[in-house]
């Protein structure tokens, strides 16, 4: 197992509760890895070694930083901490990338549905960045579910990418708690469910690849759709 060591050179604040760490890809030796990896970082808070893994949400092929995005938890030490205290110019210990939440070529797939909920679009983002670049054959469908507008993690590249690759890339956001939107740009109330679930299959193009990140009932939903 490689380990390295990496500079923060910046640091963004996604949501209240979420930053992206973007580190300076070393000089001479480039960290390699594929969009929908993770990172595993090494941290020592309060004399004590943790070991916590990232998904990268950096793309190789369009970002020259490696960034990994951590959104807080309750209780959560090493999420707080990141949160908290961490500083640009930082040095953090990292083991190299690895992960098989990753893309696999296949030239009959038509189209791709990426089912996330809050901070599970980490990875999702780095795939999705990497194919509206890559492939331009693939119809992407984005399904991502949060409590409120404010905690959609990456909304804003969200929403230029959409705009970009408007031809080819769909987001279809759910709200369990938002109360004020524009319900009639592909936003609405609640949980992702079986009955949009179906719909939204039966009018792809298909052969369909689905990936998901996100808690069991999601996984749970898509099954049963």
């Amino acid at each position: 197992m490689k380990n390295y060591t990496l500079k923060v050179q910046e640091i963004r604040k996604e949501t209240e509760d979420t930053v992206t760490l973007c580190f300076k890809q070393p000089g001479l030796k480039k960290i390699k890895y594929l969009a929908g990896q993770y990172l595993t970082l090494q941290l020592r808070i309060n004399g004590r070694r943790y070991i916590r893994p990232y998904s990268f949400s950096s793309t190789p092929s369009i970002d020259s930083s490696i960034n990994v995005t951590i959104k807080r938890v309750p209780d959560g030490v090493v999420s707080n901490y990141i949160n908290d205290y961490v500083n640009v110019d930082d040095v953090i210990e990292v083991q190299e990338p690895l992960g098989d939440f990753v893309f696999e070529a296949d030239e009959s797939i038509k189209s791709i549905v990426f089912w996330g909920v809050g901070s599970g679009i980490t990875p999702l983002f780095s795939m999705i960045k990497d194919l509206l670049n890559s492939d331009k054959s693939i119809n992407i469908y984005l399904v991502y579910g949060n409590k409120l507008k404010k905690s959609v993690i990456f909304y804003e590249d969200l929403e230029k990418l959409k705009l970009i690759y408007a031809e080819r890339f769909k987001i279809y956001y759910f709200y369990s708690k938002e109360e004020f939107f524009d319900s009639e740009s592909h936003n609405f109330h609640g949980r992702i469910n079986t009955v949009f679930v179906s719909n939204l299959i039966k009018n792809i193009e298909g052969p369909i690849r689905h990936y998901l990140c996100g808690p069991i009932g999601l996984k749970n939903t898509i099954k049963e759709s």
